[in-house]
């Protein structure tokens, strides 16, 4: 209403004839809108309803430009001066407007007042055609022209463009602050997108491809390097197969390394996978709930009391605890064939049996199991389905039992027993013929668990000569279970024997088995005996692990932070450290050799351990740190200066050995006590071997040491302590070098007298 108000005002103060309506527009007309000016106008006077921008073209394609002579409650008043006769249009194509009015004045000559006018700050004198606006606000502010204030254009986004930014207001216009990526262009567009890729202003490498994007940039790698596009280098995993078809390729920068899935994997041990559990199972009304294996990502093996590997073949939905079950399209892979690719299908009601699909590796592995790299699910609920990959070819039943396939899965059962009723125990005892596995850590017995049973004995009641010593049943593997008893060949222990054969290259150890019979409180029979042995060739292992009364010391180790290890060190006779000597003490001539080896018990060679003799040396007294001293081994490095000083084995294996001549030290003393400080390392990540070079050893500790100590070891000759001799812990043969000694003895006395005779 005000602006048809001021319009019609300005109208009525002009001469008749002298303005004419060029165009009225309303709120349902077309946006972009032309019109024409006769070459006898000289201004334009455009007021409009509502507040909003537009734009003025000229006949040549030009905005033109205008001025804001009144701005009002809902609207405002435009002036263009002397406009260009032609074909002009009006552009409101971004806006909602209520109306616009356009007049056109010609042949105005009437004058203001513009001689000494009086305007305020930011305003300018110019007449329009006579009418009394004599003092016109200047661009950018607005008011009556006898003061003018400032316009916030900030405030009113039809009047700046300052996307992409933020606008700062200032007097008489303002300023748009563009935010990084953009760069102001005008006031009419604005911030624009700064094009990095285009202008070269970017930092991508240059084996990179460079992605503008409104406000910024990225960088890509190109195929076969790899990078975060701003340094890339060479991907060998993607530029050839230098790991090989049986490992995968893992790049780092700057290196890459290969991998073996089949040791670098995680297990999966859930029993929900099984194709035999579907809806309506137990499984299924227990839990309530679907499974979803969207979060996996990596090599994964499946296990259960064997392995498992996924079916070939389409899996009904809701089976292996999830509404869409995920099977293997295609056939595994054998060992030759290495790392495969394959599709997983996921079967998902009437959508068929791979209504969803992924790509996922397999490999077979030595040990007959499959490990695949799994890169999630495509959806949820879905989950990935196993079954046993072991068959009745596969499984070792024992002797007394037959293989059948239940559901899919191979197990052993009982023999039928009803042709052994009425033998004796005598005829029957083939079939009770127990296994025996024969290690110097620990002696092995099994028996069939089924056919004890079914034949009226009581597995749990199997012992030894000791009754202290029971079986006990355990899973030998997916087949059958079996009544086992575990014992160290130690003589004495369970009721166990150690004896020699006639050559003494062989130790025996010898124990008996009975097996009790079921009964019922009525009657009992006696137990079934069963005797069974070992033979161990006699070494260094055996004759420290099976000694009646060794001379040896021990000591627990560590490795790994979690396994403790036993170490022990004794005393031997001969250099084929088969013989230890015995006893609580050993005598010695000057002219005998010490034989001292070091072993790490029940430790198996796949450990990646070996044993290091750190410093070994002996002293006058039991006391380890005697400052009287002498070093065999220092800094795992034999004593030089000693030619007698022999190191067998150190670092190398999980013993140690080394030898040297019986000595006495300087004084009054008969005694020697050895001690040897050792170590554990791991040869994985440690440098475990000496360097006897001409500099010192140098070794990484890794591990905790501990000193082991044997002794005393007393010698013969001394003087003072010759009839105190005992002949029990001579070692066989001394007597016989005693007199030879004393022999030698008297035939060089008996030569000097008769040289001096003559």
């Amino acid at each position: 209403m005000q602006s048809a108000i001021f319009g019609l005002d300005l109208l009525l103060s002009k001469p008749l004839k002298s303005s004419s309506f060029i165009l009225n527009l309303n709120g349902s007309a077309e946006a972009r809108t032309e019109f024409s000016i006769e070459s006898s106008i000289t201004y334009l006077l455009i007021t409009t309803g509502g507040l909003f921008h537009l734009r003025l073209i000229d006949p040549h394609g030009n905005e033109a430009e205008f001025e804001i002579i009144q701005t009002y409650y809902t609207g405002r008043a435009y002036l263009v001066k002397f406009p260009t006769a032609g074909t002009w249009t009006l552009d409101l194509s971004d806006c909602m407007f209520e109306s616009v009015n356009i007049i056109g004045y010609s042949g105005v000559e009437a004058t203001g007042s513009c001689v000494d006018p009086v305007c305020g700050i930011n305003a300018t004198c110019e007449e329009f055609g006579g009418y009394h606006l004599d003092c016109t606000c200047e661009l950018g502010f607005a008011g009556a022209g006898s003061y003018c204030y400032d316009i916030d254009e900030c405030s009113d986004y039809n009047i700046h463009h300052c996307d992409y930014g933020y606008c700062i207001n200032t007097l008489g216009s303002y300023i748009c602050q563009c935010y990084s990526g953009f760069t102001y262009k005008n006031k009419e567009e604005g911030c624009v997108d700064i094009d990095e890729c285009a202008s070269e202003t970017h930092n991508c490498h240059h084996f990179a491809s460079c992605t503008n994007y409104v406000g910024g940039f990225s960088c890509t790698c190109f195929p076969g390097y790899i990078g975060d596009g701003h340094y890339c280098e060479v991907n060998e995993c993607e530029q050839g197969s230098p790991c090989g078809i049986t490992e995968e390729c893992i790049k780092h920068i700057g290196s890459y390394t290969c991998l073996d899935p089949c040791h670098n994997n995680t297990m999966l041990e859930d029993h929900w996978r099984s194709t035999a559990n579907t809806y309506g199972s137990q499984w299924f009304s227990s839990w309530g709930w679907y499974h979803c294996d969207n979060e996996l990502l990596g090599w994964y093996r499946f296990k259960g009391h064997t392995d498992l590997q996924m079916p070939e073949y389409c899996v009904p939905p809701n089976s292996c605890g999830t509404y869409a079950p995920m099977w293997l399209n295609g056939p595994h892979p054998t060992l030759e064939e290495g790392i495969v690719y394959r599709t997983a299908c996921a079967s998902y009601y009437w959508y068929g049996c791979c209504t969803w699909s992924s790509t996922l590796s397999v490999k077979a592995c030595p040990d007959g199991y499959y490990v695949y790299k799994i890169d999630r699910t495509p959806m949820c609920d879905s989950a990935y389905c196993v079954e046993s990959n072991v068959t009745c070819l596969d499984i070792n039943c024992a002797p007394d039992e037959y293989c059948v396939t239940q559901d899919g899965v191979p197990e052993c059962r009982c023999i039928d027993t009803t042709s052994m009723r009425g033998m004796d125990q005598h005829s029957i005892a083939a079939y009770l013929s127990p296994q025996v596995e024969c290690q110097i850590s620990e002696i092995r017995v099994t028996f069939g668990r089924c056919l004890l049973e079914r034949l009226g004995y009581n597995t749990s009641m199997i012992r030894l000569r000791d009754r202290q010593c029971t079986a006990f049943v355990e899973r030998a593997n997916l087949s059958y279970s079996v009544s086992a008893i575990s014992v160290p060949p130690r003589d004495g222990y369970c009721g166990g024997e150690i004896s020699g054969n006639e050559t003494e290259d062989m130790i025996i150890y010898r124990n008996t088995i009975y097996l009790i019979p079921n009964y019922d409180g009525i009657i009992e029979r006696d137990p079934y005996p069963i005797n069974f042995y070992c033979a161990f060739p006699v070494d260094m292992e055996v004759s420290l692990l099976t000694a009646v009364n060794p001379f040896i010391s021990s000591a627990a180790l560590t490795v790994g932070g979690t396994a403790q290890l036993t170490v022990r060190m004794g005393l031997f006779q001969t250099l084929e450290y088969t013989n230890l000597y015995e006893g609580d003490e050993v005598w010695l001539d000057m002219t005998s050799m010490m034989y001292v080896g070091v072993l790490v018990e029940k430790a198996k060679e796949t450990m990646q351990i070996v044993l290091v003799m750190k410093n070994c040396f002996a002293t006058p007294t039991p006391d380890k740190s005697n400052p009287v001293k002498y070093y065999i081994i220092k800094d795992s490095c034999a004593n030089r200066n000693d030619p007698t000083i022999s190191v067998f084995e150190n670092g190398q294996s999980l013993r140690g050995r080394f030898s040297l001549q019986v000595f006495k030290f300087i004084g009054n003393f008969d005694k020697v006590y050895l001690h040897c400080e050792v170590r554990l390392c791991d040869t994985a990540y440690q440098n475990c071997m000496p360097w006897c070079g001409m500099r010192s050893a140098s070794q990484d500790e890794g591990s905790a040491t501990q000193t082991l100590s044997i002794g005393p070891l007393h010698n013969r000759d001394f003087k003072e302590s010759t009839s105190a001799v005992p002949s029990t812990s001579k070692p066989p043969g001394s007597n016989a070098r005693g007199i030879s000694a004393s022999l030698e003895v008297l035939v060089i006395m008996l030569l000097i007298a008769f040289i001096l005779l003559k």
